[in-house]
């Protein structure tokens, strides 16, 4: 019965300095893990102090009191957003080049003059920067007969801008399908 563990005999022919080597390049190796992950952690706090997020909202009403239909982009991250493309599609078609020429083209489905087919319209082109919690008002119509044409096309309606961070990260909103996902 004097049979001993193998495991312990070896531990017993091992040196100090050895122990005392081994101990450090363990040491050392779990500081390296350490460091690396307080870098990646790092780096994730960097992009988030930065991150934007676009929101495109609409509001419509009709009615004794006025008609008006809205469109806004708003900046509801916690960085600028750096517009990197916006595409306008109307039933399929694409040669719109703001928005005030898709108010027109909807507008006009319903024979409104042009001069009442909208109030008022803010374009978003490319290498623009909308600041952290800025609120734009991209399309406004207050024209009754205007106002009911493009309620009506919401459907045929396809809008979407494509943005990114100050680090780089890609981003895209749409509407009407209120849509928004990470590129990169």
């Amino acid at each position: 019965m004097k049979r001993k563990f193998k495991l312990f005999s070896v531990f017993r022919n091992l040196k100090p300095e050895k122990v005392t080597a081994i101990a450090a390049i363990f040491i050392s190796v779990c500081a390296l893990v350490t460091t690396v992950y307080q870098t990646y952690i790092l780096e994730q706090q960097k992009h988030a102090a930065v991150w934007p997020r676009l929101t495109l909202l609409h509001s419509w009403s009709t009615g004794k009191l006025g008609s008006h239909y809205r469109i806004t982009l708003e900046n509801v991250g916690i960085g600028p957003a750096l517009i990197e493309e916006v595409k306008i599609k109307y039933k399929g078609d694409t040669d719109f080049q703001s928005l005030g020429d898709l108010a027109i083209r909807i507008a006009n489905t319903g024979k409104v003059a042009d001069s009442v087919a909208y109030y008022d319209h803010r374009d978003v082109f490319e290498d623009m920067v909308i600041p952290q919690q800025d609120k734009w008002v991209l399309l406004e119509i207050i024209d009754d007969q205007a106002v009911t044409n493009f309620v009506e096309a919401i459907p045929d309606l396809d809008i979407q801008i494509i943005y990114g961070s100050l680090y780089g990260k890609r981003y895209q909103v749409s509407y009407p399908l209120v849509d928004h996902k990470e590129l990169d």
